[in-house]
């Protein structure tokens, strides 16, 4: 096998504003699922905290249902959550676009270096703004030591 590497063809147009677009929507869907998480966890977890026993109960539930939920399906909640599935539903994101310059191309395994780094790159970035915030916020007593 003799493959040609050409890692020039992720700057050259149109091709880099496809990885370009991709990330954004990769971003944008990100923050869409964040949203959506961070306002159904809110409800719920205020529901868990009232006085009302039905909304304590509905509340419960909720949670108990995906705590007891086996791994394997567990696993398979979180990838359809990914931002790469929204691809099946039309949306051009990092994935996606890696794959459509590997097939106008034949550059695969330059687009989908690029796009792996660019995953990387958010990845990182959003572990260590939230490690940030969990410290800037962690009640004394509450998170064990290992945590640190």
């Amino acid at each position: 096998m003799n493959y040609n590497w050409d890692w020039g063809v992720l700057i050259r147009e149109p091709y880099f504003e496809w990885l370009v677009s991709g990330f954004l929507w990769t971003i944008s869907v990100s923050i869409a699922a964040w949203v959506l998480a961070f306002s159904l966890g809110s409800v719920v977890g205020i529901a868990r905290t009232t006085d009302s026993k039905i909304l304590r109960g509905i509340g419960t539930c909720y949670v108990e249902t995906f705590r007891n939920v086996p791994p394997l399906t567990s696993e398979f909640l979180t990838i359809f959550k990914n931002s790469s599935l929204a691809l099946t539903i039309g949306v051009l994101e990092t994935t996606a676009q890696a794959r459509q310059i590997e097939e106008y191309t034949f550059q695969g395994f330059e687009a989908f270096t690029a796009a792996t780094l660019m995953y990387i790159v958010v990845t990182s970035t959003v572990m260590l703004l939230m490690k940030s915030i969990a410290g800037r916020v962690r009640i004394p007593g509450m998170i064990s030591l290992g945590a640190k």
